[in-house]
């Protein structure tokens, strides 16, 4: 399953990346979020982007190897960390 999940980060990391200077097309408050995210370690950033893509702590559990619980506690500290450089 693991490769499934990194096929599936793969494919969604691109539209969660930021980009800086002239080509930037996102909207100031969507660089903004990128931007921090880009500077989470990239277990958190994976988290994030999976779970942002199926919607599920079940699911990322089941494609990253983990459990419900461990996903739930991971993800509730990587998405404080994230709010934390958005402030």
């Amino acid at each position: 399953m693991r490769d499934e999940a990194l096929e599936l980060y793969r494919l969604a990391a691109p539209d969660y990346e930021y980009q800086d200077g002239i080509w930037a097309t996102d909207p100031p408050r969507v660089a903004r979020l990128k931007r921090a995210l880009a500077e989470l370690p990239e277990d958190d950033r994976r988290l994030l982007v999976l779970y942002a893509e199926t919607g599920s702590f079940r699911k990322c559990g089941e494609l990253m190897g983990y459990s419900y619980t461990w996903v739930w506690r991971r993800y509730t500290a990587a998405r404080a960390a994230l709010l934390e450089k958005l402030k």
